[in-house]
């Protein structure tokens, strides 16, 4: 069954369908933000839209939902109250960064700077979500948010509210969801009320946290995070469960987008690495990918390595953490990194040459042509080449990567000649004649098959014999991808299996090349 997806609701006007994503606590009671510290209220387009978790200093858990396709500075994350009244200018954050989950409904926001944790602001404890016991069924959990009070009331509430409910079954939810288009998949998660009043998230309460209280570890942990469930949130306990993003299978995903291992990218000599956001209880072990860096001493957040080698290293360090493991990673370069080059144009009308190096955190970019500053700060440069036909060309490309560590710097001695026409597009068609673009690509663009179909130069017929055979090619930047020997004037070619986006194809006869391109879509 396919689940349908509300976006933001701007202004509490709601399109009247059968499944919504949930914004709101209905049937519950009032909560101070100190007993839910960890709580955020997010304001999207001027509007109260969404919840949130604080995982970390900098980072906020939310449904993915409530931010995609939304600008950074139209988002703002409120901490540390529990009624909108309260709100001041130190109650409010920024975002840097939006980080959507590739397929499940949560996203990571970044904040512009560090929350300062206090009785009103803490960060959750997530990790521990891994332990399948907390997801028993009638377990006793709870939802919190500034969403709806009653199913189909708009009435969003000015304060906090939180209600107690209890987790059921996926299948029991779907059995209780089986008249609407919406499924409980194997990363979700469902609960529900009791009584005759529904108790559960509603509109205004996605991405906001449904936790349980550990005797363990005397601490509160996430389970999930506010997803859909009815529109309007109409039913009741028996029909209308609240639906959350599973977080204990998305820890390992939290980890690797938030847990960055900080230092110097570029490295001459040695170079000491420090975690940011290691959870509390971790240990780490560290090591590295190819053996170019000696470990010279190592703790829980930090480690010091010497190079040994040149070019690229990948530090690795591996997060134990209530039983489980997770591994990051930070590649770096060693005295040394390479210029990769690909050429992004016709090589016979206007060549384009496209120049990169590593894409590295915490370092400065330089690029010069023959000495001459080319001001830019960017991994790639784009360098056109317009010189007569006939003619060639050459210049010193140099490209400079700096960090707190160490310069490096690497030049390329670019050659370039540009064929004639004659030479690129010329076709012996045996009576001495050269034709131009002596082929045609259609559909174009295309979803599954191209023809390829030879014409004659003049006339823009279809060829009446081409009995030689042909090599075609089909190229994505600087990758070959097909390779098709060819007889006659018409190829059917499928390329189905190729990715969206721009492709090149050419066709070798006689030390000759033609080339064209198509757009797969």
């Amino acid at each position: 069954m396919k689940k349908i997806i509300i976006a933001i609701l701007i202004n509490f006007c709601f399109v009247n369908i059968s499944i919504s994503q949930t914004d709101r606590i209905t049937g519950g009671f009032n909560l101070n933000i100190e007993e839910s510290p960890w709580q955020v209220l997010l304001k999207i387009d001027d509007e109260y839209a969404c919840g949130g978790s604080i995982i970390a200093s900098r980072y906020i858990l939310t449904a993915k939902h409530c931010c995609i396709n939304t600008n950074l500075s139209d988002i703002k994350v409120i901490a540390g109250v529990t009624c909108k009244n309260d709100i001041t200018s130190n109650n409010i954050f920024s975002v840097s960064e939006i980080i959507l989950h590739p397929t499940l409904d949560v996203a990571l926001l970044r904040l512009s700077k560090n929350i300062d944790f206090n009785d009103t602001k803490q960060p959750i404890n997530f990790v521990d979500a891994v332990d399948t016991q907390y997801y028993t069924e009638g377990n006793n959990v709870r939802i919190s948010g500034w969403g709806w009070l009653s199913p189909d009331g708009f009435n969003p509430s000015s304060c906090l509210q939180g209600v107690d409910v209890n987790i059921i079954s996926n299948d029991d939810a779907n059995q209780m969801l089986s008249d609407i288009s919406g499924e409980v998949g194997e990363n979700e998660m469902a609960t529900t009320g009791v009584g005759t009043i529904r108790q559960g998230a509603c509109h205004g309460d996605s991405g906001g946290p449904l936790t349980i209280w550990s005797d363990a570890y005397e601490a509160n942990i996430l389970l999930g995070v506010v997803s859909w469930g009815r529109a309007n949130c109409l039913g009741n306990n028996s029909n209308s469960p609240s639906i959350f993003v599973r977080v204990s299978n998305i820890v390992a995903w939290i980890i690797e987008n938030t847990c960055l291992i900080r230092g110097s990218s570029t490295i001459c000599n040695q170079s000491t690495y420090t975690i940011e956001n290691l959870p509390t209880g971790a240990t780490v072990t560290w090591s590295t990918k190819n053996g170019k860096m000696q470990l010279i001493s190592s703790g829980q957040e930090t480690a010091t390595f010497n190079p040994i080698g040149n070019n690229k290293e990948v530090i690795k360090a591996e997060i134990n953490v209530s039983g489980h493991s997770y591994t990051i990673e930070k590649t770096v370069y060693i005295n040394d990194f390479d210029i990769e080059f690909n050429l992004d144009d016709e090589i016979c009308i206007q060549p384009i040459y496209h120049y990169s190096v590593p894409k590295l955190d915490d370092v400065t970019y330089s690029w010069k042509k023959d000495g001459v500053d080319m001001n830019t700060n960017q991994n790639q440069i784009i360098i056109a080449s317009d010189i007569p036909e006939g003619t060639s060309t050459s210049f010193i490309l140099k490209a400079s990567i700096s960090s707190d560590n160490c310069n490096l710097s690497k030049s390329v001695t670019v050659n370039y000649y540009k064929p004639t026409t004659k030479e690129c597009y010329g076709w012996d068609d045996g009576t001495g004649n050269w034709g131009f673009k002596p082929f045609a690509i259609y559909p174009n663009p295309t979803s599954s098959d191209i023809t390829v179909e030879f014409k004659e130069q003049n006339t823009g017929n279809t060829r009446t014999k081409l009995n030689t055979s042909y090599q075609i090619e089909i190229w994505r930047g600087s990758i070959l991808l097909k390779t098709i020997k060819a007889k006659g004037e018409i190829v059917n070619i499928n390329v189905s299996d190729l990715k969206k986006g721009f492709y090149y194809v050419l066709i070798r006869k006689d030390n000759k090349v033609y080339t064209q391109t198509f757009v797969k879509e």
